[in-house]
């Protein structure tokens, strides 16, 4: 599902998906890119979704050359992954209780 595409329907609380992946596929860091990734996460949050969300993001510094050329990876994002997997950690984490702050403080005014 291409970002733009995921951004819509989670936004509209449409989980069809075993688990949602995220990422900016052109960007470092998660949240970097153009994504509104708080309309995602209300989105996921009024779906009811409690499952995992998995991040992805892929640097040719880590890849293979020849796995590289087959994936198109052909910029170098990033080297550390334990500090981007972190980054992407508590991206996700806060972003999910923001949006369940936010959904129970909308709750209590209807």
């Amino acid at each position: 599902m291409q970002e733009a595409q995921q951004q819509e329907c989670w936004s509209r609380g449409s989980v069809n998906q075993a688990h949602p992946a995220v990422g900016c596929q052109r960007q470092r860091e998660l949240g970097a890119g153009n994504i509104d990734f708080d309309r995602v996460f209300r989105g996921l949050v009024k779906a009811g979704y409690e499952g995992p969300i998995t991040f992805e993001s892929f640097s040719s510094a880590v890849v293979n050359e020849q796995l590289s050329g087959i994936l198109g990876i052909w910029r170098n994002l990033w080297e550390d992954s334990a500090d981007l997997a972190r980054h992407a950690k508590g991206f996700i984490e806060h972003g999910i209780k923001s949006a369940k702050e936010a959904h129970a403080r909308s709750a209590r005014v209807d």
